[in-house]
C-alpha cells in the first residue's frame, strides 16, 4: 500500500490510519523501479557531501591545531556511544522494517524519541566532567556538555527520516543530509575564521544538525498527532532495543581505536589518528552510503522472498566493492605525497597510519552492510549477539596494537577487520539458506584488479619520488592507477561496472543494480559455487 498522507496536518488524525504496508508480491516491481532512482539521487548527493566536507577539512587543517581536533574527537567518541542507546533507541530501523506502520505507531515513537533525547542532553549536562575525567582529559568537560545538545536536536528527526526512507523517498532524503554536511561545513570554517579553535567544530556541527532537522520536517509529508502510547512503542520495543544495542556496541567497534588512541596514547596523538580516519571515511561514505542508504529499505520491503533479498544484497555488495577497494588501496599507496600535498607540513605524522587506515576502511565499508540482511529478517537478536562479540573482539586487537602507538592501533584495526569478515558474512547469510562464497566469491577479481592497479600506482610514485613537485607525483601516480582499473573494467565488463554504467544512463531495467533476479543471480541465491554476480560515523 502506498504511504496515505491525506490529512497529514492535523493533530487530531485517527491513530489507527495505516500509513503503510509492506508487501513483497506487491512492492517487487516498485522496489526495483525505485532503487535506480534511489542510487542515483543518494549517490549524488553523498558526492556532493564528500566534497563539502573533504574541501571543508583541507580548508581547518590549515586553520586548526591537530590537539583541537583531537580535543573534539575524544569528546564526539562518547557522544556517539551515548546516542546509539539513548538516541533513537533503534526505532529508526523498526519503523523502517514494520510490515504495518500506522499513524498510532509513528506518533508515539516520535514523542518517546524526544523524551529520550531531552533525558540524554541532559545526562550530559549534568555529567560532563565526570565523563571527561573518564576520557583522561578535562578540557572537553564544557565540548561534552555542549555537544550532548545533538540528542535533543537529532531526536526531531529520526521518525520523519524513517517515514521518508521507508516511503523510498530518497531524494529528499539526500537533500537533508546535504544541507547538514554544508551547513556545518560553512558554520565550522566561519567560527575557525574568527579563532574559536576547538570550539568551531562543535559549533559547526550543532548549525548543521538543527538546520537538518528543520529541514526534513518541511521535506517529510506526515505530521504526528498529539496521540502517544506507550502499547504502540512496545509494539517495536523488543526489535527496537536489539538495534540500539546493537549500535552501542557497533560503534564501539568501530570508535574504539581512537579512545585508545585518545585515552592511552595522547590527545595530539589523536587528531592525526582521527584526521586519517575521517580522510578514508569521507570517500568511503560516498559508495557505501549510497548502497546502505537505497538498499536497505528496498530489502525490508522483500523480507519474505529470499531468493530477491540475496541476489539483491549480493550485488549491492559488489558494487561497493567495485568502487571502495581500489580508491581504498589507492590511498594507502599515495599516503606520502597525499598529505604534504592535501594537508600541509604539520600533518607529516599522519603518513604512516594511512596505509592501515585505508586498509580497514575497505574491509569495514563490505562487511558492515550484513547488518541490512538482519534487520530484512527481522533478526536484531542475533545482530546484537554478533555486534557485542565483534565489539570485544575488535576492542583486543586495539588494545594489543596499542603497545607500539598510534600506528600500532591502526595495523589492529585492519587485522581485526580481516579476521572478522568471514564470520561476518556467516552468520546472517544463513538466515536466506547461502553461504559466504556466494557473496564473497564473486568479489574477488574485483579485489586482484585494485591490488594490480595499487601496484602500478605506487611504482609510479616511486618512479617520480624527487624528481618532479609532490603534486605532479601524487597526480601522476593516480592517473596511472585509476587507467589500470578501468581498463579492466572495459576489457572485462564485471557486472558491477554494467551495474553503474545502467545507473548513470538512468536506465531501471536490463542488468541494473536493483533487485536482478536474472538465472545467472538465481543459481547464485543457493549458496552452491556461486556465479559472478554479485557499509553508520560522524
Amino acid at each position: 500500500m502506498a504511504p496515505n498522507d491525506q490529512g497529514g496536518k492535523r493533530w487530531d488524525r485517527d491513530p489507527a490510519e495505516v500509513l503503510d504496508v509492506h508487501d513483497a508480491e506487491a512492492d517487487r516491481g516498485r522496489v526495483k523501479a525505485r532503487l535506480g532512482t534511489g542510487v542515483r539521487w543518494t549517490g549524488l548527493s553523498q558526492i556532493l557531501m564528500q566534497v563539502v566536507r573533504v574541501g571543508s577539512l583541507l580548508v581547518l587543517t590549515r586553520l586548526l591545531e591537530p590537539r583541537e581536533f583531537g580535543l573534539v574527537a575524544l569528546a564526539t567518541i562518547v557522544i556517539g556511544l551515548f546516542e546509539r542507546v539513548l538516541g533513537d533507541t533503534g526505532t529508526t530501523a523498526a519503523v523502517i522494517r514494520h510490515r504495518r506502520l500506522t499513524q498510532g505507531l509513528a506518533s508515539s515513537v516520535l514523542w518517546w524519541n524526544l523524551c529520550v533525547g531531552a533525558v540524554t542532553s541532559l545526562v550530559f549536562l549534568a555529567g560532563g566532567e565526570v565523563i571527561a575525567v573518564i576520557l583522561g582529559d578535562r578540557a572537553v568537560t564544557d565540548i561534552v556538555r555542549v555537544l550532548g545538545l545533538l540528542a535533543i536536536i537529532n531526536a526531531t528527526g529520526y521518525v520523519q527520516i524513517a517515514y521518508l526512507r521507508r516511503s523510498l523517498a530518497f531524494g529528499r532524503v539526500a537533500t537533508a543530509h546535504l544541507t547538514n554536511a554544508i551547513m556545518t561545513a560553512v558554520g565550522t570554517i566561519f567560527f575557525a575564521l574568527l579563532d574559536y579553535r576547538e570550539w568551531s567544530l562543535v559549533l559547526g556541527n550543532l548549525l548543521g544538525s538543527a538546520t537538518a532537522a528543520l529541514l526534513v520536517w518541511l521535506l517529510s509529508p506526515w505530521r504526528p498527532s498529539r496521540y502517544f502510547s506507550w502499547e504502540e512503542v512496545k509494539e517495536i520495543r523488543e526489535f527496537s532495543i536489539y538495534m540500539s544495542a546493537k549500535s552501542f556496541f557497533g560503534h564501539l567497534s568501530l570508535v574504539g581505536d581512537r579512545f585508545v588512541v585518545g585515552r592511552f596514547i595522547g590527545i595530539t596523538e589523536l587528531g592525526f589518528y582521527g584526521l586519517a580516519n575521517r580522510l578514508i571515511r569521507y570517500p568511503i561514505q560516498t559508495s557505501a552510503q549510497t548502497y546502505r542508504e537505497v538498499v536497505s529499505p528496498g530489502l525490508a520491503r522483500l523480507q519474505d522472498d529470499h531468493e530477491a533479498v540475496l541476489a539483491t544484497y549480493r550485488r549491492t555488495v559488489g558494487g561497493i566493492a567495485f568502487l571502495i577497494v581500489p580508491l581504498c588501496l589507492l590511498i594507502a599507496v599515495l599516503a606520502d605525497p597525499l598529505v604534504p600535498v592535501a594537508l600541509g607540513g604539520k600533518w607529516i605524522d599522519a603518513i604512516d597510519l594511512i596505509p592501515p587506515v585505508a586498509l580497514a576502511g575497505a574491509v569495514q565499508a563490505i562487511a558492515t552492510t550484513t547488518g541490512s540482511v538482519y534487520v530484512s529478517q527481522g533478526r536484531a537478536d542475533l545482530l546484537f549477539r554478533w555486534s557485542v562479540a565483534s565489539s570485544l573482539i575488535m576492542l583486543a586487537f586495539y588494545a594489543v596494537g596499542a603497545i607500539w602507538g598510534a600506528e600500532g592501533v591502526a595495523w589492529g584495526f585492519f587485522a581485526g577487520s580481516a579476521a572478522l569478515t568471514y564470520p561476518a558474512f556467516y552468520i546472517p547469510l544463513r538466515l536466506l539458506g547461502a553461504r559466504p562464497g556466494a557473496v564473497l566469491g564473486p568479489v574477488l577479481p574485483t579485489v586482484v584488479a585494485a591490488l594490480v592497479s595499487a601496484g602500478a600506482a605506487a611504482g609510479t610514485s616511486t618512479l617520480l619520488d624527487g624528481s618532479v613537485p609532490e603534486l605532479v607525483q601524487l597526480a601522476v601516480a593516480a592517473i596511472v592507477g585509476a587507467a589500470v582499473y578501468l581498463l579492466y573494467a572495459v576489457v572485462r565488463r564485471p557486472v558491477e561496472f554494467n551495474d553503474l554504467l545502467s545507473i548513470v544512463a538512468r536506465r531501471s531495467g536490463g542488468r541494473g543494480a536493483a533487485t536482478a533476479t536474472s538465472s545467472t543471480d538465481r543459481r547464485g541465491a543457493s549458496g552452491d559455487n556461486a556465479p559472478r554476480t554479485d557499509n553508520d560515523v560522524d
